[in-house]
């Protein structure tokens, strides 16, 4: 990723079938392009926190006022069904991050 400096961290927004192919190809891309999987928010706090610790995610939250405020998320990855993109993009976009949906 030329012209980035530092860690990249990403943020899963959803739970579902495709966060768990985000998640891997994450990780597995991590040591090569410095990046990092740093949070995930779920609908849930329970399945937020299962997603988390299947993939070692140091942050995982149903909240996601507290989601998209972190500082160590600058790449949000918005994996909800496709009739759910239009308000976390928006949070995401208002939060300042870049954004994949």
């Amino acid at each position: 990723m030329s012209g980035i400096a530092g860690t990249i961290g990403f943020g899963l927004v959803g739970t579902g079938v495709i966060a768990h192919n985000h998640a891997q190809a994450i990780q597995a891309l991590a040591h090569r392009y410095d990046l990092n999987l740093v949070g995930v928010l779920g609908r849930s706090e329970e399945k937020a926190r299962e997603f988390a610790a299947r993939y070692a995610v140091p942050f995982a939250s149903a909240d996601s006022a507290a989601f998209f405020a972190r500082q160590d998320i600058q790449v949000a990855c918005i994996l909800t069904p496709s009739g759910l993109h239009l308000e976390p993009a928006l949070q995401a976009i208002h939060a300042g991050k870049h954004l994949l949906v």
